[in-house]
């Protein structure tokens, strides 16, 4: 259990210190010499090896189009719905996916990053915090951390009556990425 425990907060931490790489990219900047998109997946065709790709907000969206190939990398982050920030090269006139790697939220001010090593260090002590599953219900229910309750990313606003009575208690979140 412990191993298990280290080894998701693990990947949460390292999935954070990815996050501050991520967040000066804008859509249609270009960073080191690339060409940079930043949306949601809308719908991927694999026959036609195309994405389609929602950038902007609101009235401003558009779709854009992506072709992909078999060299593109981080085609696993391709689902419709993932946020992504996707590097292209433009091609006889298309824009070609060289990567995708997700597009991971900023922490907010006032929280805290823990390390594993100081997860660790309570777990030893037994100490009394918390472990909260922000992923998607489904994903909860497939498989979690003993101990951890559920509390997915859009209902962390109704939080109220879902977290423990006592406001002292260390509250640690985990993840499974940028589902």
């Amino acid at each position: 259990m412990k191993k298990q425990l280290l080894g998701f907060v693990f990947l949460w931490f390292v999935l954070t210190l990815c996050m501050h790489g991520c967040a000066d990219i804008k859509s249609g900047q270009q960073v080191a010499g690339i060409d940079v998109y930043r949306g949601t997946v809308i719908a991927k065709s694999n026959k036609a090896k195309l994405l389609s790709l929602e950038i902007g907000n609101g009235d401003k969206s558009k779709i854009v189009p992506i072709r992909f190939d078999d060299q593109t990398k981080g085609l696993e982050y391709s689902a419709t719905r993932y946020k992504v920030i996707i590097r292209y090269e433009k091609r006889n006139g298309e824009n070609y996916a060289l990567s995708l790697k997700p597009e991971l939220s900023q922490i907010p001010s006032g929280v805290t990053v823990i390390s594993v090593d100081d997860v660790k260090v309570l777990i030893e002590k037994r100490e009394v915090f918390e472990l909260i599953d922000s992923r998607p219900a489904a994903r909860y229910s497939a498989s979690h951390l003993p101990g951890a309750i559920s509390i997915p990313v859009p209902q962390m606003k109704d939080l109220q009556g879902m977290l423990p009575e006592d406001k002292d208690t260390l509250l640690i979140f985990y993840c499974g990425g940028p589902v």
